[in-house]
């Protein structure tokens, strides 16, 4: 189909959003500049490693457009009408995506200067461009928008660990740190609490690890509902957890900490009798209240040399 085909191709100015409204006749001597390309499929007509001249118009086929690399799942299909290329001709920059034939395609490619002479001369193929810029634009921000989200998704389920459901080690390394920065910034007191459940490899050796989990759980539930929502809590490692108690004197850190004991002790008596008599859990917890020049490594050695004072004293109990 040469260019003179094309201007008594009714459907085909009836499909192309570039020419809605427009009276092929007024932009014949512009489109007589035009080219017409045949691309094969799966020939690569536009990538962002080289400059593009052309918007381009699809007179027959289909296109497709691909992120990051021509192998990658296509991103949209481009139909009969659809154009191409016109965010990078008129910014003059190498294109955003690959663009390439999914099928024996025909374009029709409109050079940068012609582009402009037909804006500038044609107030419908002004308003059409517009409209399709208008469309990427939007449909760009969608796709930001749901990648925003599956970021966020993924970077919450990196954040958390998958048994409790409370945040991990790797959120707690970032997060503590920055409330302990605050608190000494803002010259405010700070513990930090380190729970461990007691005798826990002889309980899952006992009794399993569902059994163990279920015991973990316990625990979790109790830190939860008896810890202040500002207090942060996350799951240390294994059957550890950290809390770290902003603005808290040691003496209200041990208040708090006994009752979080006594907690998880009367929620562990509830596993007796669902599992065996004996299947009980209770936790020794160490406390550390942090100094001007305290690190988080700093507070957690200290908080871990309490623990162990509490595991001397007999477990199930709180220590400094």
């Amino acid at each position: 189909m040469d260019i003179q085909q094309l201007l008594v191709n009714k459907n085909f100015f009836e499909q192309a959003p570039l020419f809605t409204s427009v009276v092929p006749g007024e932009i014949a001597h512009y489109l007589e500049e035009c080219s017409q390309l045949r691309i094969k499929s799966g020939e690569v007509l536009l990538t962002p490693d080289s400059r593009n001249a052309y918007l381009y118009v699809i007179i027959e086929g289909t296109l497709e457009v691909r992120l990051e690399s021509p192998e990658r799942t296509p991103l949209t299909l481009l139909s009969c009408g659809e154009c191409v290329g016109e965010m990078s001709v008129i910014e003059r920059r190498t294109p955003s995506a690959y663009v390439m034939a999914a099928v024996d395609s025909v374009v029709l490619a409109i050079a940068h200067d012609t582009l402009w002479a037909m804006v500038g001369a044609n107030h419908a193929i002004a308003r059409n461009l517009l409209i399709i810029l208008s469309g990427r634009i939007r449909t760009d921000n969608a796709i930001i928008a749901d990648s925003a989200v599956i970021i966020r998704h993924f970077q919450k389920k990196s954040f958390t660990d998958a048994l409790t459901g409370l945040h991990n080690r790797r959120w707690l390394r970032e997060f503590f740190s920055r409330e302990i920065a605050r608190c000494q910034m803002n010259e405010d007191a700070a513990t930090l609490a380190l729970l461990d459940v007691d005798n826990f490899r002889t309980f899952n050796n006992t009794f399993g690890h569902l059994v163990g989990d279920h015991a973990l759980g316990v625990v979790t539930r109790a830190l939860i509902a008896n810890f202040r929502s500002n207090d942060l809590i996350a799951r240390y490692g294994g059957d550890e957890f950290l809390v770290l108690l902003p603005e808290t004197s040691l003496a209200e850190a041990r208040k708090i900490s006994e009752r979080m004991r006594k907690a998880v002790y009367e929620k562990g008596l509830s596993l007796a009798g669902a599992v065996t008599d004996s299947a009980t859990i209770s936790v020794s917890i160490g406390i550390a209240q942090m100094d001007n020049k305290d690190n988080l490594d700093d507070l957690i050695t200290k908080a871990d040399a309490a623990l162990y004072r509490a595991k001397d004293l007999g477990r199930n109990r709180v220590s400094d």
